[in-house]
């Protein structure tokens, strides 16, 4: 059964995708009676929304809600005009003893990351915290889940990473934690710009890849690969964050609702829509960063659909367009290694991010890699799949075709065998009239020139009474040839027939000769 990836409060891709109206009218009034209940994801959405809603969008697809949506909601929870810069009023800035916070870089459903000053060090950070509403205690849950997030960030240390430097909590209880504060921004907001070059695209992702290769060895899957979760260093190291949703492969509890998956269903892998005795596993993560990957070198996702329910089903269903269809620059092996991460069955793609960092590192070599483009019949499934109204259609064509060919070859068989067997009658036929003529004709012959040697002399062809057989028999051997030149049939036959008659008549006479000397 395929799940849709809801929860309490929705994640931000899932606002975003609310805001464009991308949602069908059951989610759509579903997440709209959430918003008018919930604080918290009130407060995301206004800081989703464009400032002047009226300005172009600075991209295809960037969130334009509707204004009379947008006050409704500040109306139900305070907020008649944008907050000023400050601390929010449903989110309070944390006071962290030794830290300066400088300013808010994104909220999500459950926390909101700041722009921090570590003050003994002098050194930026980002400090992430749980969002909160003021005098409101953490729920157990979220603490759970955040502490959880610090736990798994920590157990890694990789250049593909971004590395945490503490956690603690601060003066209300609610706990934060410290990490390397990145100023080049997220990839989706370098993307906003238009598709990454592809050897720059590969090498962004040999470095998630070999990130993810350490969160595994681990016992960590991240489950939330997505450009927003990419961000540059100041070295411009792009650097895997947020691990909200990762899980730890000895965690005993379930932190989310049962039936429930979490993530961003644009590059989620489609097992993870599924349910079933068999779980994801790294190579669920693998999708995720071929997704990314994919959306770096063309400018878009793999999928996109008018509705979550839609993307769900193409990311289980549909194929990916390949990449040089819609950027021809893309080199052929780099969208090779893409599309094998793209596989709907993970044992097609590759068997962990470690495989798929060193294919990386082949092509950015120029050395051959090791993945290899489908067959000309794995293309054609692959096409149908892509296409299935066009191949239903192309299947009932050749269908019929199949058949007008086969009826047309058995009714040509049938013509076939009739003809035959009407040629056969007829050469039987005219077999038969000529072994007519040629006997009639030999014995003709025999009767005029054989047995006419026995008649007087002085009649035609006549030998005397006492003519000898033999004597007869060669003098009608010169009529064959004159008389019978025409018919070559006729001359052989008699030919054949007067040599073995005068051959026993040779033979006798010498059994005579023998037995009357003895």
């Amino acid at each position: 059964m395929t799940r849709l990836p809801m929860d309490t409060c929705p994640s931000d891709d899932l606002w975003r995708i609310y805001l464009m109206e991308g949602l069908s009218p059951e989610e759509d009034e579903a997440l709209t009676a959430h918003a008018e209940t919930c604080a918290v994801c009130t407060q995301t959405l206004l800081g989703l929304a464009p400032a002047e809603p009226a300005r172009a969008p600075a991209r295809p697809g960037e969130p334009t809600p509707p204004p009379e949506l947008m006050e409704r909601l500040r109306g139900l929870w305070g907020h008649a005009e944008p907050e000023p810069p400050g601390e929010d009023a449903e989110d309070p800035w944390p006071q962290i003893t030794g830290y300066e916070v400088v300013r808010v870089l994104g909220r999500g459903g459950m926390g909101v990351v700041y722009e921090a000053r570590h003050v003994a060090l002098n050194r930026t950070v980002a400090l992430k915290t749980i969002r909160r509403r003021r005098d409101a205690a953490p729920r157990g849950e979220e603490v759970s889940r955040f502490l959880r997030e610090a736990e798994a960030v920590a157990r890694v240390s990789d250049p593909g990473i971004v590395p945490i430097y503490e956690v603690g909590r601060d003066a209300d209880g609610f706990p934060y934690m410290a990490l390397e504060f990145c100023p080049g921004g997220s990839l989706a907001a370098r993307l906003a710009d238009g598709p990454l070059p592809p050897r720059e695209a590969a090498a962004m992702a040999r470095a998630l890849a070999l990130g993810l290769y350490k969160v595994h060895a681990c016992g960590v899957l991240h489950r939330d690969v997505t450009p927003a979760n990419v961000l540059a260093a100041a070295d411009g190291t792009w650097k895997l964050t947020d691990f909200g949703l990762a899980k730890l492969a000895e965690a005993p509890q379930r932190l989310t609702q049962t039936g429930v998956v979490r993530g961003t269903p644009l590059y989620m892998a489609p097992e993870r829509f599924q349910e079933g005795p068999a779980e994801p596993d790294g190579r669920s993560d693998v999708y995720s960063l071929g997704a990314v990957l994919y959306e770096a070198l063309a400018g878009v996702p793999p999928f996109q659909g008018a509705s979550v329910a839609d993307v769900v089903h193409q990311v289980a269903s549909v194929e990916p367009v390949p990449l040089r269809q819609r950027r021809g620059e893309v080199p052929r092996d780099l969208e090779t290694i893409c599309l094998k991460c793209l596989e709907k069955e993970p044992v097609r793609r590759y068997a962990s991010a470690e495989a798929l960092a060193d294919d990386l590192r082949r092509f950015l070599a120029d050395e051959p890699i090791l993945a290899r483009p489908p067959g000309a019949l794995r293309r054609g499934w692959k096409w149908c799949r892509r296409h299935p109204v066009r191949a239903a259609l192309a299947c009932a064509g050749v269908g019929m075709l199949l058949i007008l060919l086969v009826g047309l070859f058995f009714l040509n068989a049938e013509k076939n065998r009739t003809e035959l067997a009407r040629q056969g009658e007829e050469s039987q036929r005219i077999e038969a009239q000529a072994q007519e003529a040629v006997t009639r004709a030999t014995l003709d012959f025999v009767e005029s020139k054989v047995f006419a040697a026995a008649r007087p002399k002085d009649q035609e062809g006549g030998m005397g009474y006492d003519v000898k057989l033999a004597d007869a028999l060669k003098a009608s051997l010169r009529f064959v040839e004159t008389r019978f030149k025409d018919q070559p049939l006729v001359e052989a036959r008699l030919r054949l027939t007067l040599g073995n008659s005068f051959e026993e008549n040779k033979g006798g006479g010498k059994q005579r000769k023998t037995k009357g000397t003895a």
